[in-house]
This record gives C-alpha cells, structure tokens and sequence, in this order.
C-alpha cells in the first residue's frame, strides 16, 4: 500500500481509555471533505470511548499536520472542542 501524502488514523488505546490520533499532509481548501470525515471518525470514538461520562486522554500526533484554510481549521477546531466537552482530560504528544 502506496502512503497517502495526506490523511489520519484514529485509533482506540488496548486500555480503552486511550484514544490515538495522527493526522499529516497540507490540507487546503480542497480538503474540506477529509476534514469533515475526520471530525466525523474522531465524534464517533469519542463517543465510543467517552461512554457513562468516564475521563479520558488523548494520544496526538500531529507534528505533521499543516492545515492552510480556515474552513478546514474550524472543522479541525470543532472536533477538538467536542472531544473536551466529552470527557477528554488530557492530551499528550508520542516520543518519536
């Protein structure tokens, strides 16, 4: 399999109290739709993992991230405010 130059994986920790996110690429305007699959993807773990109201963390890597529109910041910025509303306690970045 040929890696995307753009794109992300959301991922459930084995402690199930762990969500992994990684997202890379230059995402521009013309990227508005993977933004919104991601928003997406992220609301549904978070509601996976957020169940009963119980706190968890984050695991993000997102160093090579760059989004260059504002639409797509926003989309990127409401799925990290419905994670805090959700029950995200604390969000750490993976040692490379």
């Amino acid at each position: 399999m040929i890696p995307s130059d753009k794109g992300y994986e959301i991922s459930l920790g084995k402690g199930k109290n762990i969500l992994n996110i990684r997202a890379w690429g230059v995402w521009n305007v013309d990227d508005r739709e993977l933004a919104e699959n991601f928003e997406r993807e992220l609301q549904k773990k978070v509601n996976e993992i957020g169940v009963n109201g119980k706190e968890w963390s984050v695991c993000g890597d997102l160093l090579e991230l760059h989004p260059r529109s504002k639409e797509v910041c926003r989309i990127l910025g409401n799925g990290i405010m419905f994670a805090i509303k959700h029950g995200m306690k604390k969000a750490v970045h993976p040692e490379r």
